[in-house]
């Protein structure tokens, strides 16, 4: 579940493991949706997941009327 990947990609970051966030990454980037893209697009900023923000990034540009509606719907 994503929880576990976030305790996951905690853990990982404290404990200096690349590879692990990485990996962690790589989870995110099959679980985007327009509901969390927001959310999974700041968490790879926080961590520093260049390949998950890319990966945001071309997600929001594909479904940028979905993403608009949902940000403003709120």
């Amino acid at each position: 579940s994503d929880d576990c990947v976030d305790d996951l990609l905690i853990l990982a970051d404290e404990l200096l493991l690349p590879g692990l966030k990485r990996l962690c990454g790589n989870t995110y980037s099959k679980l985007l949706t327009v509901e969390n893209i927001v959310a999974i697009l700041r968490l790879s900023r926080l961590f520093q997941l260049v390949k998950l923000e890319n990966n945001c990034i071309r997600f929001i540009s594909e479904h940028v009327q979905e993403v608009r509606t949902r940000i403003f719907r709120k």
